[in-house]
């Protein structure tokens, strides 16, 4: 008998610590709708960065989308389940088992580490489905997904009363601090090949464990409303659908600046890491990945996108409030900037070096920035017309 007890507890032990977390719960349309509102309450671009299991991990744009579905389930003792991309109708669950010896937290780590190695944008088509445009099936926690040429997707943390999408995100290379937007990407990015089903790009909601092996397009609740929408008017379709009241022109006005701003901010931070590079690596050139991670052509694609919109704003005059034309004319009128100057969204992209926003939205529109991470800090600016040595010699892709 004593024997038999040892045995018991002993394996007992095996089973409970089997498993990355025990499931104690299953997914429902209450579970789905507590993950929506924990997305609004918890999600935020320094997720990442405060103490717990996750802290200093560092992100892309899939790694980020799982990992947001991973962390509620682990917090909730949900099934976290996904397709395995290496094929054969396997699944990765947090039911795997070979991170035994550690303890809950480190096993739960480890796991997301794991997932970051196996699953990417090339597989979140098959984990879940195309969703209705309504903010009972969109809403914070869906994710928008470009097709597999641009591989690039977005987690939705929330909607404006003007049907705006909050969208919080990794990019390449990865980070710790993620990245933020407040408008819907363009339509030639998410769909550069036409708006249709085949691309499986869009919105998209996360398959339930049971649901997994079934077609995207016959899971329940799945739809292809978005893919009915006109190309020319797609983002404006999706928002007017999505708006409890009209976005007036001052609020868009606003919004546009704001959205600029971080474009901006978001551009001085991945030219200073590439400058990072730059002296790490000496004479030598970067590979294609790391060209790829850290040259800024569709960051400078939207941002000209964004102050161009900005820009038909002010020629419609009769349309803004004076104070609001009065703000965006002082923006694009190109005002210098420095560390005592009070124009908007000015940077410092290098020590004792300033640019505002209407500087850089002159010269992108004068083709003035350089989007090749081998070049200078002055010359990516604007500030030089010549390119370095090193990106005249080494070849970009």
């Amino acid at each position: 008998m004593k024997v038999f007890i040892t045995w018991g507890v002993t394996l007992f032990c095996l089973v409970a610590q089997s498993a990355v977390w025990t499931n104690q719960n299953s997914w429902s349309p209450e579970f789905e709708t507590e993950y929506q509102e924990w997305v609004r309450q918890n999600w935020s671009a320094d997720y990442f960065t405060k103490p717990g299991p996750f802290q200093n991990l560092k992100l892309d744009c899939a790694d980020t989308v799982y990992a947001l579905r991973m962390i509620f389930s682990y917090e909730n003792k949900l099934p976290f389940v996904m397709n395995d991309p290496t094929g054969g109708g396997r699944k990765i669950s947090n039911e795997m088992s070979r991170w035994d010896a550690q303890t809950e937290a480190q096993r739960v780590r480890s796991f997301m580490l794991y997932l970051f190695g196996v699953l990417s944008t090339a597989s979140l088509p098959d984990d879940s489905f195309p969703v209705a445009l309504n903010r009972s099936s969109l809403n914070s926690g869906s994710f928008i997904l470009t097709d597999r040429k641009n591989h690039h997707a977005w987690t939705i943390h929330s909607f404006s009363q003007y049907g705006i999408p909050f969208l919080i995100y990794g990019s390449r290379p990865p980070t710790t601090k993620l990245y933020t937007r407040n408008e819907y990407p363009t339509v030639g990015f998410l769909f550069p090949n036409g708006v249709t089903p085949a691309s499986k790009a869009g919105f998209r909601n996360f398959k339930q464990p049971e649901q997994l092996s079934t077609p995207s397009f016959q899971v329940a609740g799945s739809s292809l409303e978005q893919y009915e929408l006109p190309s020319n008017r797609w983002a404006a379709s999706v928002q007017k659908k999505m708006a409890l009241i009209d976005e007036t022109v001052d609020a868009r006005a606003e919004r546009l600046l704001e959205t600029a701003c971080q474009s901006l901010k978001d551009r001085v931070s991945v030219v200073i890491a590439a400058d990072s590079l730059n002296r790490k690596l000496g004479s030598q050139c970067m590979d294609a990945t790391q060209y790829d991670d850290f040259s800024t052509p569709n960051r400078d694609q939207r941002f000209l996108g964004n102050m161009l919109e900005i820009q038909s704003l002010v020629a419609e005059t009769g349309s803004l409030s004076p104070r609001t034309l009065m703000k965006l004319e002082s923006v694009l009128s190109g005002e210098l900037s420095g560390p005592d100057s009070s124009a908007f969204c000015r940077q410092e992209v290098k020590p004792g070096l300033w640019i505002s926003l209407g500087q850089a939205s002159d010269r992108i529109q004068r083709n003035k920035l350089s989007s090749n991470p081998m070049d200078f800090i002055e010359r990516r600016w604007g500030f030089s017309d010549s390119s370095s040595e090193k990106a005249r010699r080494c070849p970009q892709y």
